[in-house]
């Protein structure tokens, strides 16, 4: 005699494969149509005939206001962080009126940019040829302590007055191009330690062999 239980466990057991095919058939359909949907509309589950409504849409976002910049020419004179400063150094200026003492003859012009008393030779030339740029960016950063002219502004000699800070490997190696940068001019650069500075009478003596 046939159990019935047997019968329905057979068909079970020939079903459970083709369910299993129609199963993954159908997770496969599932996947490929969430595939083909817009990106934008994968990860939030909405139907690709969603519309926005205009009025959720925020189209004027105000910018992120930004503070004031302090270097802007409108900028009211009592909002900038300036204060003043003496141009020279108390033993520059110890310096600059032995300089003034020694040279009585002589306009003593302290700070002076390299840029404002040397330039650059056939400046039209080296613009041709590209080089005028770096030429004068050379230049353009460096000054010398004390500038002695005479009344009518002839260049006698450049003087540096050099502190412990020139011991250092860069700043030699800036003294050496201002260095170059005066001699290629014609302009005389006499250096003297800060801490040895000539009297009055060792000036006169040394301008009046190098002028």
């Amino acid at each position: 005699m046939i159990n019935p239980t047997d019968i329905i466990f057979g068909v079970l057991k020939q079903l459970i494969p083709i369910l299993l095919i129609i199963a993954a058939i159908k997770v496969a359909i599932l996947f490929l149509r969430e595939w083909n949907k817009p990106k934008r509309f994968r990860s939030t589950g909405f139907n690709a005939d969603f519309q926005l409504n205009p009025a959720d849409v925020v189209i004027d976002i105000p910018p992120k206001a930004k503070p004031p910049s302090l270097a802007a020419p409108s900028t009211p004179a009592e909002k900038l962080p300036y204060e003043q400063r003496k141009p020279l150094t108390a033993t520059e200026a110890v310096f600059y009126y032995r300089l003034v003492k020694a040279l009585p003859e002589c306009i003593i012009l302290p700070q002076v940019q390299i840029s404002r008393f040397i330039r650059i030779k056939n400046a039209s030339w080296f613009k041709r040829a590209g080089q005028s740029y770096a030429l004068q960016n050379r230049i353009a950063q460096q000054s010398v302590d004390y500038l002695v002219c005479l009344r009518d502004f002839t260049i006698v000699a450049a003087i540096e007055l050099d502190d412990r800070s020139h011991n250092n490997e860069k700043i030699k190696q800036l003294d050496k191009k201002k260095e170059e940068s005066l001699k290629a001019a014609g302009v005389n650069l006499i250096r003297w330690h800060a801490e040895s500075m000539p009297l009055s009478e060792e000036i006169a003596k040394a301008i009046k062999l190098t002028a």
